[in-house]
């Protein structure tokens, strides 16, 4: 019965001085990633993985973590195809042992999304952010910032894929929200916005954009000022709406401005500064010809 005991007793001893042990190698390649040196770092937390798997089992909680580091790891040096089955059994792994809809959980399918997104592979990444958008709202709720990041990031995935009808009502939420958690004032509330006027235009629903392009630009000249490349941004697009809806006389003033304060930020020598100076160009001559 001692003998027994005396082994059992041993066998933990080696166990958890192997973990110490493989516990400290990640801590060193950590310290590695650091300091930006990614290359130096990934051997040490394949060796980790390697042994985290035939020491301990897929399932210990260092061998997600490890799984997780390497990853990220190959993430940093570019690698994307390489972290691609390492995110994803990170996330089986999350999934397993803390459940679908633990915080962890929704943070490892926003990573595998990322890493699939990296690798132009956008009707893959769409299921996963389509999951973790979905588990969010669940957990978190629709008010949450890690929702509002989520719906962003679905929506811009939809856009990537030429879906922009429905890309749409997910920027038009996360706009909604924004001004619900940030308020009307606020930098975000201005790319919310922008986002929903770009969207608008892809579409050509141009109409339908011009409402928000004025607000965006009467938000970045409140936020910014009148000579800040935010605001020059909201004005060229507010000129180049009017100019799309036959409103030519509405942005002439708006293109003059443009070209202004192009002038005014990079100088008449600048690339953008001539884009701006062939809009206006373009409108005079048609209202010329009118």
């Amino acid at each position: 019965m001692s003998n027994n005991t005396d082994t059992s007793s041993c066998s933990k001893r080696v166990k958890r001085t192997l973990i110490e042990s493989i516990a400290s190698e990640r801590e060193a390649a950590k310290n590695l990633m650091e300091i930006g040196l990614y290359a130096q770092a990934l051997p040490r937390f394949e060796q980790c993985w390697l042994l985290c798997g035939r020491e301990l089992g897929a399932g210990h909680p260092l061998t997600m973590l490890i799984t997780s580091n390497l990853a990220h790891c190959l993430t940093k040096l570019g690698r994307f195809g390489k972290a691609l089955p390492f995110y994803q059994r990170s996330l089986a792994l999350h999934e397993l042992t803390l459940g679908q809809k633990h915080k962890s959980t929704l943070a490892a399918l926003d990573r595998v999304a990322e890493c699939l997104t990296e690798l132009v592979r956008y009707r893959e990444a769409l299921a996963y952010r389509k999951r973790a958008l979905n588990r969010s709202e669940q957990v978190l709720g629709y008010h949450d910032t890690a929702t509002l990041i989520r719906t962003i990031s679905l929506a811009k995935c939809l856009e990537a894929l030429k879906r922009h009808d429905e890309a749409l009502p997910y920027f038009q939420g996360n706009l909604d929200l924004t001004e619900s958690l940030l308020g009307p004032e606020h930098r975000n509330t201005l790319f919310a916005l922008q986002s929903v006027a770009k969207c608008l235009r892809k579409q050509n629903r141009h109409s339908e954009a011009l409402p928000y392009w004025q607000r965006a630009l009467a938000l970045s000249e409140r936020l910014f000022g009148t000579t800040s490349p935010g605001t020059l941004f909201c004005t060229s697009n507010l000129a180049r709406c009017l100019m799309r809806l036959h409103r030519y006389s509405e942005a002439l003033e708006f293109c003059q401005e443009a070209l202004a304060i192009s002038e005014r930020i990079f100088g008449r020598d600048h690339a953008t500064t001539g884009c701006a100076a062939e809009r206006l160009a373009n409108c005079k001559a048609t209202l010329a010809s009118v």
